[in-house]
């Protein structure tokens, strides 16, 4: 076994990581939209807070690998501007998303009553912001296993893009309905 191949292995199971830790976080947001009572909102956000560290670690596992494998071994090539401009926007996308909804999470663990409305909001928009990252990491996995030219780099992140918009469009069109519904 080569060096490089085990950078591989580690890569690959950083990314799969990733995409565990993202399953895991659906079902915590799945159980924050259902959550009738405080200690049921405190029990997926807890969910949430525990499965954190262990994508954080598996992102740069997969990074970490991924950068020294750009600068060894493949040197400057499309598919890996395309890859890094997905990262940077899913980490733009985890960022904006979670930042908004720390300090309602952060009220819902302390909270002696649930406020359910503003609770299945809060899970919609991060919910979302998974659906998000997730279509980019997709965008990532297909640049890197397809290795395209520029227009198919160009191609893929256009697709994982559209998929993005695709799926703020349907939230937004969700959200409407729901708030229209209550009025």
């Amino acid at each position: 076994m080569t060096p490089y191949l085990l950078l591989v292995f580690l890569h690959v199971l950083g990314a799969v990581g990733l995409f565990m830790a993202w399953g895991v976080e659906g079902v915590a947001l799945a159980q924050l939209a259902r959550a009738t009572t405080p200690n049921d909102a405190r029990d997926a956000i807890a969910l949430r807070r525990r499965i954190a560290p262990g994508g954080m670690v598996a992102m740069l596992t997969a990074v970490i690998t991924g950068i020294w494998m750009m600068i060894v071994r493949w040197g400057h090539q499309p598919w890996e501007a395309g890859a890094m401009a997905l990262l940077v926007a899913i980490i733009a996308v985890g960022i904006g998303f979670n930042g908004r909804a720390k300090p309602q999470l952060a009220a819902a663990m302390k909270a002696e009553d649930i406020a359910p409305a503003r609770l299945r909001l809060t899970s919609a928009a991060l919910t979302l912001s998974m659906r998000l990252r997730v279509t980019l990491g997709i965008g990532i996995i297909a640049l890197m296993v397809l290795k395209p030219d520029v227009a198919g780099a160009l191609a893929i992140g256009a697709s994982a893009g559209a998929g993005c918009l695709t799926l703020a469009a349907v939230a937004t069109r969700r959200g409407r309905k729901l708030a229209g519904a209550r009025a």
